[in-house]
């Protein structure tokens, strides 16, 4: 189960006070695929009054009216969401379910899931640990495996503190000194995609590699270019087929030439390969918005957007809240005034992009106008031709690391607990780097309550495998 910081600090805050009582509560959430099994979505906090929603049990210590339950459960079942009983115990690092906890589930759980013919449960909270014991139907009965909060560090709770290992890979002997054997076995279980594999996102690959990162999803459908060659890590002249590319060879044949370029994602597939790196490489010569591509993005534990295009950011963007997965966007701004060559204020970016906070639509970072250009097509590109707009932005490959070495540091602090702060709801914030100055700044988005993506109400937000996400076909 995963939960947006703000849902959890509401939640938390309500199951524990201070006053080391019992509290109850019900969570929503939506229901998305998973890799091994299926992902539980947390939607909606809501939450019960002492007193009057949450009461003295008959059986138990306190329970939850039944009028409570049946506002709820209707909830769940118009909204088609997962219904999910909340309550708190005492101690810390280690949790599970009393006799009695579990005697109430098989007494209410089935006819609660008529109800609602979606999946019940109860989950239990302690400080630092939480367990769930989960109905998805009348025969199938499973225990939560872990609940992951995505906060400034990206924090997972399971019933009792993992056991410690000794002992780590030597190959990162030098990095396991500094987030342990447990982080960098945290990175080993990960899946992460990258999206855009040009010169930011090809050093991203590579890093997420070296780090030790257990799969990578590589998703670009562009192959290597000419001007590519000084960016993009790991590629080479032979990729580009220079013997049927040259000025001298007939133009039919170089376009041929051309379209038999290296795909930027099996170079980077390839770079992995050659170093020996124990990491699992899936390739998509793919649009970000190609209904495949989509799919496999939401069977990440992150995602990194290294795409410059409007309607790539869209798509991640979309995902990134239905699916409540974290992504970091990468990227780098050169201004050049055209007609005088005047350099402008040159700046490298590392945004992360968090389901309650950050979201890229809300923070004007997706162009509408760009967007429906680019869906053009041919006509998009005449247009911006047309008003000069449709010049190569510059680029240069010691920029593109830097935002690509500030992108994968933030990923890897926040998946092994090392950034300041844990479930700040409050987020990281969006990090600028001015080259020219050498300052650095730290810009904190905005969020709209009414945003289709990431608002309180009518968005996709949490919405798993119901959400309408963008597709190429949409798009169009």
């Amino acid at each position: 189960m995963t939960f947006p910081a703000g849902l959890w600090n509401r939640l938390n805050g309500h199951l524990f006070p201070g006053d080391a009582d019992e509290h109850g509560a019900v969570v929503l959430a939506g229901l998305a695929r998973g890799r091994n099994g299926f992902r539980l979505l947390a939607k909606e906090v809501v939450l019960a009054e002492d007193g009057r929603d949450y009461i003295p049990g008959e059986r138990g210590y306190r329970a939850l009216t039944p009028l409570f339950i049946a506002s709820v459960a209707r909830r769940a079942r118009d909204e088609r969401l997962a219904y999910l009983a909340v309550h708190c115990h005492g101690g810390a690092g280690r949790v599970d379910f009393s006799e009695i906890d579990l005697a109430s589930h098989e007494r209410g759980y089935p006819a609660l899931q008529q109800i609602t013919r979606q999946v019940v449960g109860g989950v239990v909270l302690a400080n630092g640990a939480a367990a769930g014991d989960l109905w998805v139907d009348a025969d199938h009965r499973v225990r939560l495996e872990g609940t992951t909060v995505l906060g400034g560090n990206i924090v997972t709770l399971t019933p009792k503190a993992p056991a410690h290992s000794v002992g780590h890979e030597p190959l990162f002997d030098r990095q396991a000194r500094i987030f342990g054997e447990q982080g960098q076995r945290r990175l080993a279980s990960m899946k992460v995609a990258v999206v855009g594999l040009g010169g930011a996102g090809s050093m991203a690959a590579e890093m997420l590699a070296r780090l030790g990162v257990g799969e990578l999803l590589l998703v670009d459908p562009d192959r290597l270019e000419p001007s590519n060659l000084s960016r993009v890590v790991g590629s080479r002249r032979a990729d580009l087929h220079p013997s049927i590319t040259a000025d001298f060879v007939p133009r039919l044949l170089r376009k041929l030439g051309e379209r038999r370029s290296s795909l930027k994602v099996q170079i980077a597939a390839h770079a992995i390969r050659r170093a020996g790196l124990p990491v699992r490489t899936t390739t998509m010569p793919l649009d970000v918005a190609h209904k495949q591509a989509t799919a496999q993005l939401a069977l990440c534990d992150w995602i990194v957007l290294a795409a410059d295009s409007q309607h790539a950011r869209l798509v991640v963007n979309a995902v990134v809240h239905a699916y409540l997965i974290p992504a970091i966007q990468i990227g780098v701004k050169i201004p050049v005034e055209q007609t005088t060559g005047a350099v402008g204020d040159i700046f490298a970016v590392a945004r992360r992009v968090l389901p309650d906070f950050g979201c890229l639509w809300c923070n004007g970072l997706i162009d509408a106008t760009e967007l429906q250009l680019e869906v053009l097509g041919d006509e998009g590109r005449a247009a911006r031709a047309y008003v000069g707009e449709d010049a190569p932005a510059p680029s240069v490959i010691t920029l593109n690391g830097l935002a690509a070495a500030t992108g994968m540091t933030d990923l890897l602090l926040a998946s092994t607990g090392l950034l300041s702060g844990t479930l700040s709801s409050d987020g990281p914030g969006y990090v600028r780097i001015h080259a020219r100055t050498g300052k650095q700044y730290l810009d904190i988005p905005r969020r709209d309550r009414d945003c289709p993506y990431c608002g309180s109400d009518n968005s996709i937000l949490g919405l798993g495998d119901t959400a309408a996400l963008p597709t190429a076909r949409t798009l169009q």
